[in-house]
């Protein structure tokens, strides 16, 4: 009796679950209440994107909420677009979020369950290529164990997790004739794809679809299929186009955003450019795979060049399409200059930046070689599937072939679980840690904020003190705590943490700053309709920061201010009527 496909993908897709699940332990022990804590931008990076997907949750279930007026930066216009909203994560984050009420576990699953999609999306493409499940196994632990996806980056930005689209695009790509179902299914795929992020993981999905779209158009025997590839384009443009329109407004309403983020310092400029011979596969970079899988990768190219027509179509194809992505992915995270053994090297595409000043916006320059992530991931195991058919060639097949091949296997994974968890054998340039024995996990905001009931019964714009650093930074951690806190009861908020800030943002938060002082109440109500004030006395800021709070709470507040609650240290006041 023949297997049922959708009840062995279904199993698949339980085993890169489990194996997801195994690899971030405990953190599936405690999802309702526990968030990954690998990094420090898991402090306030993550709490954003959980923000933004819980706010365009709450927008779509309330008839008077605007999807973009979301409720911080108040009272600046289309708040959302000033960072990623991660709208190809509400596909999972949703329902657990509607299900459940709570953005923590709704976050968490989204993590789990999209990292586990995009490895059964891998195996399933692999597989479909080469017909080995090992082979599908090796690519999708491949994925897996790259420390950029569990680790270093996508905890952090759970959102980035939605690349489950990414294998079955490239396979799209790949098989795409002159048919219109063909450049309709790309197109779709494409769209999804973008979703995840319309800057960077876009990039990652345009720039190499748009070479072989070029590079098909321009030979008489593929043009019908490049002419569906961009019909595939054009109909990808008009379904992201609702999605990007708000971004070109606030870019217009902020010749100078590039300037305008926590992230524009050059220290944070310098620490993301490319540093040679060894960047592309540092931990910060998509592409941290474990540096071993070079040789089976390089072994199997070299076996298929020699192999030539002996191969099968299938797999020739995926050769092919695998390391277009893979060189293309590589290519789009080169920014316009890098670093060589310690020098400066500016490079000479870095006239695009003088002539298309946009581009300083493209700061993270290494996120769009998630395209080469993806590629590795289907050329390690396209790679095996070749050494293999080698193996069992030279060995005339039986026994000795396949206790050969499964050992091939089992020195691929072993090699690569070796370099991921232990780093062993790596030059001294990427030096990385052995891995904790248990993964990194700290206590979520919950709906047990202090003042909660208080600042619900509340009406009108609420300010979250402190808002600056003992070092005049802006605080990232805080203030996203601040916008993870407002999910309870989404009144407007003057805090605010993003890719960007407005430009009025600075002197407001300078102004808030200032506080309790009368002049200060006078101008935030004056600009922003200010209602509430919740300090936060136990964040240690500078010494004896909040003794005029304390002061003031205890004489019941003053003529523009009425303390209203005291809930450990926090200090909950209002304004007056007429302040």
């Amino acid at each position: 009796m023949k297997a049922n496909p959708i009840f062995i993908g279904s199993g698949r897709l339980a085993f890169y679950l489990l194996l997801v699940v195994w690899l971030t332990w405990p953190l599936a022990a405690d999802p309702a209440h526990r968030l990954p804590a690998t990094t420090s931008p898991c402090n306030y990076d993550n709490l954003h994107i959980g923000w933004a997907m819980a706010w365009q949750c709450h927008a779509v279930a309330t008839a008077d909420a605007d999807l973009g007026q979301a409720n911080i930066y108040h009272p600046t216009d289309s708040a959302l677009f000033y960072g990623p909203p991660g709208l190809g994560g509400l596909l999972l984050f949703g329902p657990i979020y509607a299900l459940s009420g709570n953005p923590t576990l709704a976050l968490n699953g989204l993590f789990l369950l999209a990292n586990a999609l995009t490895a059964w999306a891998i195996h399933t493409v692999v597989r479909r290529w080469t017909a080995s499940s090992v082979a599908g196994f090796l690519g999708a632990f491949t994925y897996l164990t790259s420390r950029w996806v569990l680790w270093k980056f996508l905890p952090s930005a759970p959102h980035y997790t939605a690349l489950w689209w990414f294998p079955f695009l490239i396979d799209a790509a790949a098989r795409t004739e002159g048919r219109v179902r063909d450049g309709a299914r790309v197109g779709v795929l494409t769209a999804l794809q973008c979703l995840a992020d319309p800057v960077y993981v876009a990039a990652a999905v345009l720039g190499p679809l748009g070479l072989l779209t070029a590079g098909r158009l321009l030979r008489r025997a593929t043009r019908a299929s490049g002419l569906a590839l961009l019909g595939g384009l054009v109909l990808a443009a008009a379904l992201l186009w609702p999605v990007y329109l708000p971004y070109l407004a606030v870019r217009a309403a902020n010749p100078g955003l590039a300037t305008q983020s926590y992230w524009a310092h050059p220290i944070f400029l310098d620490a993301v450019r490319l540093r040679l011979p060894f960047g592309f596969l540092a931990e910060t970079r998509p592409t941290s795979f474990a540096p071993l899988l070079l040789l089976p990768i390089g072994l199997g190219l070299i076996a298929a060049w020699r192999a030539g027509v002996a191969l099968s179509e299938p797999v020739r194809r995926g050769l092919t399409h695998a390391l277009l992505w893979t060189v293309v992915g590589l290519l789009l995270s080169v920014g316009p200059s890098v670093v060589w053994s310690g020098r400066d090297v500016v490079l000479p595409h870095a006239v695009l930046w003088r002539w298309f000043p946009f581009l300083e916006n493209l700061r993270a320059q290494e996120r769009p070689s998630v395209a080469a992530l993806i590629g590795i991931c289907l050329l390690v195991g396209l790679a095996y599937r070749v050494l293999a058919a080698e193996t069992r060639r030279v060995l005339h097949g039986g026994k000795a072939a396949a206790v050969a091949t499964a050992v091939l296997a089992v020195a691929i994974a072993g090699a690569t679980w070796l370099q991921y968890s232990h780093g062993l054998g790596l030059p001294e340039a990427l030096a990385r840690r052995p891995l904790p024995p248990a993964y990194p996990t700290r206590i979520a905001i919950g709906p047990d904020t202090p003042l909660l009931a208080q600042i619900r019964a509340g009406e009108g714009p609420l300010l979250e003190l402190p808002v600056i650093g003992p070092f005049g930074d802006f605080m990232p951690d805080f203030h996203a705590a601040a916008m993870y806190r407002s999910i309870q009861h989404w009144r407007p908020l003057l805090n605010g943490y993003a890719s960007y800030w407005p430009a009025s943002w600075p002197e407001r938060m300078r102004t808030a700053d200032r506080l309790p002082d009368p002049a200060a109440v006078a101008t935030l109500v004056a600009d922003t309709g200010l209602r509430t004030i919740l300090v936060h006395c136990s964040f240690l800021l500078r010494q004896g920061w909040c003794a005029e709070w304390r002061e003031l709470a205890a004489r019941g507040g003053d003529e523009r201010l009425r303390f209203v609650a005291a809930e450990g240290d926090d200090l909950l006041f209002e304004i007056r009527a007429g302040g």
